[in-house]
């Protein structure tokens, strides 16, 4: 890619973002019945490593501009708050739960210009 033209062939322009965490999780579990609880916590993120780039199109020609700018602050309090509810269900001498979650941002994450919201679905065995 070439990046001495990417400043003349500004079409279709976008920002791609990678960061690199590590994620320490504190949730607190209430069993709401004896097969269905709930869980809501915070998560600190350690920022290991991120990049961040502009990309533009044009004549289906991709021009790729890495900048200094940064997704995420690596200082200051960067993490989630952790919600999920989930079944527990006896199969044998197992124990399997099926647990949607959903992680919303806060601090640097959630000031950031990119979403860094997710969810998901857990299961986990146990025995």
């Amino acid at each position: 890619m070439r990046t001495a033209d990417a400043k003349e062939a500004k079409s279709n322009e976008r920002v791609s973002g990678k960061i690199l965490t590590v994620d320490i999780p504190v949730d607190v579990r209430y069993a709401i019945s004896k097969n269905f609880y709930t869980s809501v916590g915070v998560s600190y993120v350690g920022v290991l490593d991120q990049e961040r780039a502009t990309i533009y199109e044009t004549n289906n020609t991709e021009y790729r501009q890495k900048s200094s700018d940064k997704n995420v602050a690596d200082k200051g309090v960067n993490g989630f708050l952790n919600f999920s509810v989930g079944r527990k269900q006896k199969v044998g001498k197992l124990s399997i739960s099926v647990e949607p979650y959903y992680k919303a941002p806060i601090g640097g994450l959630r000031s950031s210009d990119l979403n860094y919201s997710n969810g998901g679905v857990k299961i986990i065995t146990s025995f």
